[in-house]
């Protein structure tokens, strides 16, 4: 539990995880209190003697969060959560990442056709054999924007379209996007530029 002096701020931290594979580090956190009005602060340290480095998280809404740092090297990585005011900052939870060798893929994600892109376009992959997946698409900042696909699928190549909406149905705005495939346990991601 942390707390300010003043105001009265309590943050409890419900849960922090990170799952790493070769495309970057999936960081998710719970609070039971937030204030959208706080200043989180997200920051990454690659090796121990190096210093940390701040991480561009915006403000959420929603006290659970899931932000995925497209960080693909196999360093050992320290994630820290805090909160920050002019005249302090407590940190609410740290995890550490070991470092983890390249490993052997199971499922390929190709360069989404076309890209830039607008109104859709369509995103292939190919498994090497039968295996869930689930397919997003997240923005620049990490958050999750659309669900394309989740679920069994068998070995082959697969192309899924995104019509550039989120999972609300709403068209989202010009930008940088990336597709995310899940499989065994392992993230690939390629860019997307929606051009409206």
């Amino acid at each position: 539990v942390a707390a300010w002096t003043e105001p009265t701020v309590a943050n409890e931290l419900q849960y922090y995880t990170a799952t790493r594979n070769e495309s970057g580090v999936e960081l998710s956190w719970m609070l039971s209190l937030h204030r959208p009005d706080m200043n989180y602060v997200l920051r990454r340290q690659i090796e121990s003697e190096m210093d940390f480095s701040e991480i561009q998280v915006p403000l959420a809404e929603l006290a659970d969060m899931t932000y995925f740092d497209a960080y693909a090297g196999y360093e050992n990585l320290t994630y820290e959560l805090l909160i920050r005011s002019d005249w302090n900052e407590i940190i609410l939870g740290k995890i550490d990442v070991p470092a983890s060798p390249p490993a052997i893929t199971n499922a390929l994600l190709h360069a989404a056709i076309p890209n830039p892109f607008n109104p859709s376009t369509e995103i292939a992959f190919t498994l090497v054999r039968p295996v869930p997946i689930r397919l997003s698409v997240h923005d620049a900042r990490g958050h999750r924007v659309r669900i394309l696909e989740r679920g069994p699928f068998s070995a082959g190549r697969h192309v899924v379209e995104w019509d550039g909406r989120d999972d609300a149905g709403h068209r989202s705005s010009s930008g940088v996007y990336f597709a995310c495939l899940y499989a065994d346990d392992r993230i690939t991601t390629t860019k997307l530029v929606l051009a409206r």
